[in-house]
């Protein structure tokens, strides 16, 4: 006895499409197909996806509800210098009195960051210091 079902295109091509019109690929076809019980090969996926003439589906990555990535929340960086340093004024933005920029602003923010073992404010590569050695 084979392990593997004979394909029936009456039967088996609506399941095969319906799994791939989701964005499944064919080894997701197969892999859901035999969990429902229809023991198909890999091989027996695609050789019938390329005769419907159906495109090839990328692997999607699987992430459950509870790893999904979220957007990584950035901080401001002007509120972290002004919390960081004390004499900048940042709705003026001078340090000391003084007119500075933001790279320049940000550059000290980050040395003391670093310093102090913190992550540093990337939104700039610009901004980056090398780690105190």
């Amino acid at each position: 006895m084979s392990r593997w079902l004979k394909w029936d295109a009456d039967l088996f091509d609506p399941i095969l499409r319906r799994y791939h019109s989701r964005g499944m690929n064919d080894h997701a076809i197969a892999h859901q197909m035999q969990t429902d019980g229809l023991p198909f090969s890999y091989n027996t996926i695609r050789n019938r996806r390329l005769k419907l003439r159906l495109k090839v589906n990328r692997v999607q990555p699987y992430f459950s509800t509870d790893e999904r990535q979220l957007p990584k929340e950035r901080p401001d960086p002007l509120r972290v210098a002004s919390q960081t340093l004390q004499d900048f004024d940042r709705a003026t933005l001078t340090y000391r009195g003084q007119p500075i920029s933001l790279t320049q602003v940000m550059r000290m923010t980050n040395r003391i960051r670093a310093v102090e073992g913190l992550p540093q404010i990337d939104a700039n590569p610009n901004w980056r210091v090398p780690f105190p050695g």
